[in-house]
């Protein structure tokens, strides 16, 4: 049994602390110099690639991560991010994930990122506390009002086949990104298309452009992926999601 609830007048539960809050484990920037440009299959795409780390050899203290991004305005080139499709941990115990953009999207200014996680850390000596069942420890406690909490305060659907993976894109729902907001695709669709020289499998990304309106289109990651062909398409057959989050109490630069 739960050792803290709270109820909303309706009887359903608001808040337990049983649930782990996600909060800030670092933040950041990602300049046009950050990306190196690699080649697909056969040459036949260029992409351009910057990793976010997590803090050097913490990648067991944290748990389920989510990336949110805030792009530079008036780029209507795709800008996008990998979340579990290209999720790695080297050899040096560093989880990262992978940002891609177009080859010769040049942008200036700069990427601001968010990283969040289930964090076990320890919490301040003042404000508000909330601990498990199991005792006031490290490992016990479940938010600490001086972390940098994860605040969602909108949450779009994406239609399925929307946009086709043969357009340039489209604006969401004419949604304007405030200027202290960021967003994640928690979980990016995939796509597929056919040219004359090879398949391309297609991953979902997102820009925002000089009014702040919210695109999404999609990037070529891979060509030559014959076979395939059947299996992205009903990729394509799923809504996706774009989660809004508010950074105004974040931290431009962290690392906890």
């Amino acid at each position: 049994m739960a050792f803290f609830e709270t109820y909303f007048d309706n009887g359903k539960l608001q808040y337990s602390s049983d649930f782990r809050a996600y909060s800030l484990i670092k933040s950041g920037q990602i300049y046009n110099s950050d990306f190196a440009v690699f080649y697909g299959d056969s040459g036949q795409q260029k992409l351009a690639m910057a990793v976010v780390g997590y803090p050097t050899g913490k990648w067991t203290t944290y748990k389920n991560p989510i990336l949110f991004i805030r792009p530079p305005r008036g780029y209507l080139g795709v800008i996008t991010y990998m979340t579990e499709h290209y999720h790695i941990r080297n050899t040096t115990g560093l989880d990262s994930f992978s940002l891609f953009k177009w080859f010769n999207l040049n942008y200036s200014g700069s990427i601001q990122y968010y990283l969040f996680a289930q964090a076990k850390k320890a919490g301040s000596n003042y404000g508000l506390q909330i601990f498990d069942g199991n005792g006031t420890a490290t490992n016990n406690l479940m938010l600490d009002s001086t972390w940098g909490l994860l605040s969602i305060t909108n949450a779009i659907t994406l239609p399925a086949y929307t946009p086709a993976v043969d357009q340039n894109g489209y604006y969401v729902n004419n949604f304007t990104l405030g200027t202290q907001q960021a967003i994640c695709l928690p979980r990016p669709r995939t796509g597929h298309i056919t040219t004359q020289s090879a398949n391309h499998k297609l991953h979902e990304g997102i820009w925002v452009d000089s009014s702040g309106k919210l695109g999404v289109g999609y990037v070529p990651i891979d060509s030559s992926d014959s076979g395939a062909g059947a299996l992205y398409r009903e990729a394509n057959n799923t809504e996706g999601s774009i989660l809004i989050c508010e950074t105004a109490h974040l931290p431009s630069n962290y690392s906890i």
